[in-house]
């Protein structure tokens, strides 16, 4: 349709152009630019120039909802076009809010200056004003025709706004709840790096079932963990948390892989309809060695130094949430410098390329990446090799390269419980801290394992064992063959039980307790 004057244009234009300019209007979810939609619809159709405001609530990431009848905050201008003469129009009189807002939903006409005519539409969807366009004329005033026709405009930007806004918060509300959910930014271990991707099923999902995770243990150990909900969405989402959360408080227990899996499986049954695959990496730098259980998830390939990569032969077992599946713990040696890759089924497997066929990819892709590579790059690389921009599901990248902590950084010691085992103790903790060039520690540390070993000997019946490693911080453990935990407490003034774990309570920078099939390892660092 043409500039030709109002009264000149059939009802069959204006039919036309409505179309036209809705769909113009309502072609994005994107707020911004339904806003430029309706200027570039009435500029040069219906005025010279055009603006939108819109109200501060739209535009800003917030959880308070608006309020019917009343404009929340300020405006902010989002979108002009054409030319309004003189010095233009950036900022609205005071008085254009009073006529946004007042009870009537139709557009008011504004006073001429110098000439021009104005306009003013509120933008109200279901009572709530969202904020207003303003059209100026620099020659003849608003025929009746063509304030209906712009009243209609502004509804339709009203509705396609509104809609925009509530696809960003809740766009912004999942984009939260994912990232509460997975981790952020990769954890700082010793011996290990570690690098992640999570990419979901479609833009329009945004969230989904897998997941993986990373869990700082005892002794530097490395739990590593990829999982996958069935099904999309929300739903799969909430029983993702849910499962993540029960599994990080399994793995802080520190039982075996198959056992943390049994576990689980056994949470997931009491939940009707859950079901999920998930792969349990238990990485120890100090023995150089991966344990691995498995619940019907893919396998994670291993690229160890001089070798080819290759997908590790670990039971499959059978999905969580089945029931009645014998996971099994398979341990996997890994020489320094290792890469093990875990993923979910979305990297590797779509309709035009089989599971087996997707892992071969996989492992071939790991084998032509130089070693040297950053562990970030061969993420990315490694998806961009499998084609992940196209994928139709969710995907989950878990890389991590293992170098162990060194052998001189560990000492390990057997002592027959006797009363002369704590001063035999704090003689070694003192002369190897000395050697660490840590002799600033050796007081407290000396203080601490004796703590430790004086519990452990009232209770153990065979020889006790003590180790010291020095990696991002300093890690004593004792270990005895009794199964009984100690317990944080508060002991009276006439009590002599208690006091030396409420001493390691208050010097270390943490501790804890955990029982193993031997008995128990109480531990501290500083």
């Amino acid at each position: 349709m043409t500039g030709a004057p109002a009264d000149a244009r059939s009802t069959r234009e204006w039919l036309a152009y409505l179309a036209g300019a809705t769909e113009s209007i309502g072609s994005s979810l994107d707020l911004e630019q339904a806003a430029v939609g309706l200027t570039a619809a009435v500029v040069p159709y219906l005025a010279d120039h055009a603006a939108v405001y819109l109200s501060d609530y739209l535009l800003r990431e917030t959880d308070l909802p608006p309020e019917r009848g009343r404009l929340m905050g300020g405006v902010q201008l989002v979108a002009t076009a054409g030319e309004a003469g003189g010095a233009g129009t950036t900022v609205p009189p005071a008085a254009w809010l009073a006529l946004a807002v007042r009870d009537s939903a139709g557009p008011v006409v504004l006073p001429e200056t110098d000439s021009r005519a104005g306009a003013l539409f509120p933008l109200r969807v279901r009572g709530v004003i969202l904020g207003f366009a303003v059209w100026t004329r620099l020659a003849g005033s608003f025929q009746e025709t063509e304030l209906l026709v712009g009243g209609q405009l502004a509804a339709q930007a009203a509705l396609s706004m509104h809609d925009a806004y509530l696809y960003r918060r809740e766009a912004v509300t999942v984009d939260v709840l994912q990232r509460d959910m997975l981790a952020v930014e990769p954890p700082d271990l010793p011996g290990v790096e570690i690098a992640h991707r999570y990419l979901p099923g479609s833009p329009a999902a945004r969230v989904g079932g897998d997941w993986f995770d990373t869990i700082r243990l005892r002794g530097a150990r490395v739990a590593l963990i990829v999982g996958d909900v069935t099904g999309h969405g929300i739903r799969s989402a909430a029983a993702m948390g849910r499962l993540r959360t029960a599994m990080r408080t399994l793995v802080a227990l520190d039982l075996p892989p198959a056992e943390v899996l049994h576990n689980l499986d056994a949470i997931a049954l009491s939940e009707e309809g859950t079901i999920a695959t998930c792969l349990y990496c238990l990485y120890d730098p100090v023995a150089r060695q991966c344990s691995i259980a498995n619940a019907g998830h893919i396998p994670p390939v291993l690229h160890a130094p001089g070798e080819l990569p290759r997908l590790l032969d670990i039971p499959a077992g059978g999905p969580i949430g089945v029931g009645g599946i014998d996971f099994q713990t398979v341990d996997v040696t890994t020489p320094d410098g290792s890469l093990i890759v875990l993923c979910t089924d979305g990297l590797v497997e779509n309709r035009d390329r089989e599971l087996g066929q997707g892992l071969t990819e996989l492992c071939q892709a790991i084998g032509k990446q130089p070693a040297s590579q950053g562990l970030e790059q061969r993420c990315d690389g490694l998806l961009d090799a499998l084609g992940a921009s196209c994928r139709m599901d969710d995907v989950a990248l878990l890389a991590a390269r293992l170098s162990g902590i060194p052998a001189d950084r560990v000492a390990n010691w057997i002592i027959s419980p006797s009363a002369r085992s704590p001063r035999i103790v704090r003689r070694l903790v003192r002369d190897l801290l000395v050697k660490w060039e840590l002799a600033e520690r050796a007081e407290t540390a000396e203080l601490l394992a004796s703590e430790l070993v004086t519990n452990a000997i009232r209770y153990a019946s065979r020889p006790i064992s003590v180790r010291l490693m020095l990696a991002d911080s300093l890690l004593c453990e004792v270990h005895d063959d009794d199964h009984h935990l100690p317990v944080l407490g508060n002991p009276r003034p006439t009590e002599e039980s208690g006091r030396g774990i409420q001493l390691v309570s208050r010097l270390a920078r943490r501790w804890g307790v955990s029982r193993i099939p031997t008995g128990k390892v109480v531990w501290f660092e500083l």
